[in-house]
């Protein structure tokens, strides 16, 4: 066999593994993406996701995720500071409603001889040495030194059947007035505007009205 055979051989060798080459199914690894808590991307390589190529980017994920973690927890006790917030108040208010119902109860009791008429305002005495509470339409400066009785305080009977004391009367009246006209806001089909939409210097007048109290 001269050299010129073995030339063609070789050649024919080559072209044979060329197309066994060819014919063979390719393995194509494709980037996986993932997305992980906080915006961060980052790749996976299947061909890979048995090997640890870089420990850093298992150290880096185990910190973003611990970072989540602190993030979640901390939102968390934010929305729940609130609502304990929210339960303190409505604690504290309704801590105040049974003890104007109590005072409601109690000055109802108050020995009378007269009928008491919503709108007015009556005035709180006690016998001395008894004891005994009563109500008068005769304020102190009405009886002058001549009083017999020991002053406790005023009180209007609101048209509700309640109680305010004298000192909180003005407040008190202000509050209803600004009810009456958000009330009145919203009756009114002619004007097309919210009913809460009042100035707010009304509610800054109570507001340091109430401060001053």
């Amino acid at each position: 066999m001269d050299q010129s055979d073995l030339r063609e051989e070789a050649s024919q060798d080559s072209l044979v593994r060329a197309d066994q080459n060819s014919a063979a199914p390719r393995r194509i690894c494709h980037d996986v993406t993932i997305n992980l808590v906080g915006g961060r991307e980052i790749l996976i390589n299947p061909a890979k996701r048995h090997q640890i190529t870089d420990s850093m980017d298992l150290v880096g994920l185990a910190q973003q995720l611990q970072t989540a973690d602190n993030f979640t927890k901390a939102n968390t006790t934010n929305k729940l500071i609130v609502i304990v917030d929210q339960i303190r108040y409505l604690q504290e208010q309704a801590k105040k409603i049974l003890e104007e119902a109590n005072r409601a109860q109690q000055l109802h009791h108050v020995a009378c001889n007269f009928k008491k008429i919503p709108g007015n305002i009556y005035y709180l005495y006690e016998k001395i040495p008894s004891q005994e509470r009563l109500f008068s339409m005769l304020s102190p400066s009405d009886w002058g030194r001549s009083c017999p009785y020991s002053f406790l305080g005023a009180f209007k009977l609101q048209y509700d059947m309640s109680w305010t004391p004298f000192e909180k009367i003005q407040e008190k009246e202000e509050d209803l007035q600004l009810i009456n006209r958000i009330i009145q806001g919203s009756q009114d089909s002619s004007k097309m505007q919210d009913p809460f939409a009042f100035r707010i210097t009304d509610v800054s007048h109570q507001t340091d009205h109430s401060a001053a109290h």
